[in-house]
């Protein structure tokens, strides 16, 4: 089937049409899959966050009991200790008892210290329900492009449109409001954790970097993400801004051509 166009009017090209309504229906499922799992994940971010307190809380328990074993057979010997020059370093021994940290788990951080930011937390909201809206509305857009749609070519371009100004908004305000914050908490808690495993006798390969270079080294990390979330993430609407925009494409979902029987379809 192939189509006779009037004077001045772009032969449409349904093929092409129809297949960018094949890949908004396959990408914005996947993203919609993505969304819904992240949005799960939320969810249910309490319930793991409890349930790693309550692990990091028996550790910690059962290195009190460590130390109080310590204290115990440290004032035995103190007890015992017959010359000063003992008795000097079983005090020095005390001391450093006294004062080691709690014991961390190797590689675990305090989550509900770190989800605990309005801001990141509102982000995450925002992230995710925009996602999700603007998923669906592609998703419907490709149904629709299938049937060759005008409505459905005009919803394809906004929802793109809107894809590229969410990312560069939203994730703007990631690296500039949300990234600082939470950087250089991540960064406190992380220098914690290996002070507390090298008190604890945890074996830490190199220098102990402090926290604010932990926290330089997560601005720049996260930071960067973000940069590649704008870019990447705009690769899909940018390509389909440029196509849904062409005359052909155009035409295809106007209808105005009509058919023409006994040749393939353009």
């Amino acid at each position: 089937m192939s189509f006779a166009a009037s004077p001045g009017k772009p032969l449409p090209n349904y093929r092409t049409t129809r297949l960018l309504g094949i890949f908004n229906i396959v990408f914005a499922s996947c993203l919609l899959i993505f969304g819904l799992c992240m949005t799960v994940s939320v969810m249910i971010q309490p319930m793991i966050i409890n349930a790693m307190n309550e692990t990091q809380k028996k550790f910690q328990e059962k290195g009190e009991t460590t130390r109080r074993a310590q204290l115990e057979a440290n004032e035995k010997a103190t007890a015992a200790a017959t010359t000063d020059a003992e008795k000097d370093a079983l005090a020095t021994e005390r001391k450093e008892i006294e004062a080691r940290p709690k014991a961390q788990m190797p590689g675990m951080v305090d989550m509900a210290k770190l989800m605990d930011q309005p801001m990141l937390q509102g982000w995450t909201m925002v992230e995710i329900l925009t996602g999700l809206g603007l998923n669906i509305a592609m998703f419907i857009s490709g149904i629709g492009l299938l049937k060759y749609k005008g409505w459905a070519r005009n919803l394809a371009i906004w929802s793109a449109l809107l894809k590229i100004l969410r990312l560069v908004f939203l994730y703007g305000f990631f690296i500039v409001m949300v990234v600082p914050p939470m950087s250089q908490r991540i960064g406190e808690m992380v220098g914690q954790m290996m002070v507390a495993q090298q008190a604890n006798q945890v074996k830490v390969p190199g220098p102990m970097p402090d926290a604010v270079l932990l926290t330089k080294v997560y601005t720049i990390t996260y930071s960067v993400m973000g940069a590649g979330m704008i870019m990447v993430g705009s690769i899909y609407p940018a390509v389909m801004l440029w196509f849904f925009t062409r005359p052909r494409v155009k035409a295809a979902c106007e209808g105005s051509l009509k058919p023409v029987a006994g040749r393939d379809e353009l």
